[in-house]
């Protein structure tokens, strides 16, 4: 009988050495993986970049350029009514002040450049594109009430450029009344002491109806885009927005 117990106590021993080994064995022998393809999925593989999505050029801007060859951009300010097709004529820059895509009359015009200053891809120091201020509203004929309000800089501070082969995204940094003088003509934007001095006078402006970020203020690299109209109540002078690209 007394072996019997021993035995039963051994056994008894036996197992209560397996449950406890049991028990313990994640700790002793930790699984690394709960499916063998976790770890891969989880670490990303070094020199491997997210694939970027193809541009696809705007159907409107595409619809535009088979209307007339010179369209060459599209304009557009996030939560404005700015949204229309940029034109230049390769010979005369008056052409489109007073014609609409068609090349037809219209007092309204169109959102232009010229070609004698600037290019079509956006690549100079300075690009300006007008619009007429229009009493309806269209064109240009909100941007001052847009960028005036006290707000206005951050509420519409990007602006969107479309081209056929990109996207550009501009930030305004300055929306000012000016004079008359044609900036293209008088500045040389191509010197640095000139790109300089000019957005230097820009954020110095002081007047009711200007908007200026001066921590934003371009560098000399710096692509700027200008985008001009008349100034509300007095026809002799403008009113700019500039934002410089992102």
């Amino acid at each position: 009988m007394k072996k019997l117990y021993i035995y039963c106590g051994v056994v008894l021993c036996l197992i209560a050495a397996c449950l406890v080994f049991f028990a313990l064995q994640p700790k002793l022998f930790p699984l690394e993986s709960a499916s063998p393809g976790a770890a891969a999925a989880d670490t990303p593989i070094p020199g491997k970049e997210a694939e970027e999505t193809p541009y696809s050029c705007p159907e409107k801007l595409t619809a535009a350029r088979n209307t007339n060859p010179d369209v060459y951009a599209w304009l557009y300010v996030p939560g404005t009514n700015i949204d229309y097709p940029v034109l230049q004529s390769p010979t005369d820059d008056s052409y489109y002040l007073a014609r609409d895509i068609n090349g037809d009359y219209l007092p309204a015009g169109s959102v232009m450049s010229e070609h004698a200053y600037n290019g079509t891809d956006f690549s100079d120091p300075v690009t300006i594109l007008y619009g007429h201020c229009m009493m309806s509203g269209a064109m240009f004929g909100q941007m001052q009430s847009y960028y005036s309000s006290e707000n206005g800089l951050e509420d519409y501070k990007t602006i969107e450029v479309y081209t056929p082969d990109k996207r550009l995204e501009y930030e305004a940094f300055a929306a000012v009344p000016y004079d008359m003088r044609h900036i293209l003509y008088n500045y040389d934007f191509s010197n640095p002491r000139i790109f300089f001095s000019f957005f230097k006078s820009i954020v110095s402006i002081r007047s009711f109806n200007a908007n200026i970020n001066p921590d934003e203020k371009p560098r000399y690299g710096d692509h700027v885009l200008i985008l001009s109209t008349c100034l509300k109540g007095d026809s002799t002078r403008r009113y700019l927005v500039m934002a410089k690209l992102k």
